[in-house]
């Protein structure tokens, strides 16, 4: 929802298994190091906005955010801190905003994951193997925040 509208390329929403763990996740663009040297300041705060969408959307919907987005190795968190200094809470209220704005596509993304997800864990179970399970493909994505 938030990189949709900041216009931040997406290529699933996903479920990704290592170990006995798993996160649900959006696939971003991430940039390599000579990539990163070029982006503008408005794209950075453009990313960062993003990376603190999960939790906006979180708070947006249960007022909590779940705990392991405050863990520094989490996987935003390790693209924050190559984008920028600021610590990610800094640039939930933009993305909660953003949320607020178009609530009724972000409930609709909402309920087709939870429709989706009890498929997505039986084939989690099945293979017992660590990888990504997409939830929602970009064209998806696509119809549903056009």
């Amino acid at each position: 929802m938030v990189a949709n509208e900041l216009r931040i390329p997406v290529q699933n929403i996903a479920f990704r298994l290592r170990g006995s763990s798993g996160t649900a996740f959006a696939s971003l663009w991430q940039p390599d190091d000579h990539e990163l040297k070029g982006l503008t300041d408005e794209n950075r705060l453009a990313y960062c906005t993003v990376l603190a969408g999960g939790i906006a959307g979180e708070l947006f919907e249960r007022n909590v955010f779940d705990q392991s987005n405050d863990d520094p190795a989490s996987s935003d968190r390790v693209l924050l801190a190559r984008l920028t200094t600021r610590d990610i809470m800094e640039f939930v209220p933009v993305a909660k905003e953003i949320i607020h704005n178009n609530r009724r596509k972000f409930r609709q993304l909402c309920s087709r994951m939870k429709l989706r997800y009890p498929e997505c864990r039986r084939k989690i179970e099945s293979s017992a193997q660590d990888g990504v399970y997409v939830l929602d493909t970009q064209q998806e994505l696509v119809e549903i925040l056009r």
